[in-house]
């Protein structure tokens, strides 16, 4: 008479197998932990000096600027240049939120966003922000300040934009900025500001107008009220961003944010 054998074990022994789960868990625990615990760690906000209320959080891939007023040369002489630069921080530091929410409602969170058309970093995520702005539903409203910061294309780019936006253009004229290289030349305006159906001539004597000398002279303060030290850069509600960052951290912040702390910070200052 033949007795059954025991079938043979058809994998590794229940030791060996607790073990490599255990070793296939630890695995997994140590791609997945590292990321969740950044993403629950607090914020690295920072007070932000001489704006009590506001804060500061440092981004990446951040475009260093040279002397912010270098592309500021339409005043015929240093001393206009001058005069230019002190009435625009005397009017930025006297009421900062109005000079980088200009028309804010006060019912969203405001999203002030630095900007040089010459950044390669801010021509890849000026896409990124109007469509993360546009997710929204309204509850952020957006404020762009060009600057001319890295030379005369950057300078009539941020000119160009600022004429625009007074004839309402602004989106169409942003738009074709990230689709070619402006010249250094009031033609280049003339003719763009034509093919976008406007007053060519009006869009290039308004781009050198006082208005827009003014315009970019308090861009320029804001930057340097700020404490920037490029592009890009912005401002959300309470807190200053310097350079890039994920769309992660934009929700987080704006987790923290509201239009009734911006309105109590700004009233603060």
């Amino acid at each position: 008479m033949t007795r059954d054998r025991p079938p043979a074990p058809s994998g590794p022994p229940r030791s060996r197998r607790g073990a490599l789960a255990v070793l296939a868990g630890l695995a997994i625990a140590a791609a997945v932990l590292p990321p969740l615990l950044r993403r629950l760690a607090p914020l690295p906000l920072e007070p932000l000096p001489g704006l009590p209320g506001f804060r500061r959080i440092e981004g990446t891939d951040l475009t260093r600027a040279f002397d912010p007023f270098v592309g500021l040369g339409t005043p015929a002489s240093e001393t206009a240049t001058d005069t230019l630069r002190a009435a625009a921080d005397r009017a930025v530091r006297a009421d900062p939120c109005a000079a980088l929410f200009p028309g804010w409602s006060g019912d969203s969170v405001p999203l002030a966003v630095f900007t040089d058309h010459n950044c390669a970093v801010c021509r890849r995520t000026e896409p990124e922000v109007r469509g993360w702005v546009g997710a929204q539903g309204g509850r952020v409203t957006l404020f762009w300040h060009d600057l001319p910061l890295l030379g005369p294309t950057s300078e009539i780019a941020a000119r160009g934009a600022l004429a625009a936006r007074r004839l309402g253009a602004e989106a169409a004229f942003r738009a074709r900025l990230l689709r070619s290289a402006p010249s250094p030349d009031p033609a280049w305006l003339a003719g763009t500001g034509a093919s976008l159906g406007l007053d060519g001539a009006r869009l290039a004597a308004l781009a050198g107008s006082p208005e827009v000398d003014a315009a970019l002279a308090g861009n320029l303060a804001l930057f340097q009220l700020l404490g920037l030290a490029g592009t890009p850069g912005a401002v959300l509600g309470r807190t200053v961003v310097s350079g890039a960052l994920p769309r992660e951290r934009w929700a987080r912040l704006l987790a923290g944010e509201s239009a009734e702390a911006t309105r109590a910070a700004c009233q603060a200052l």
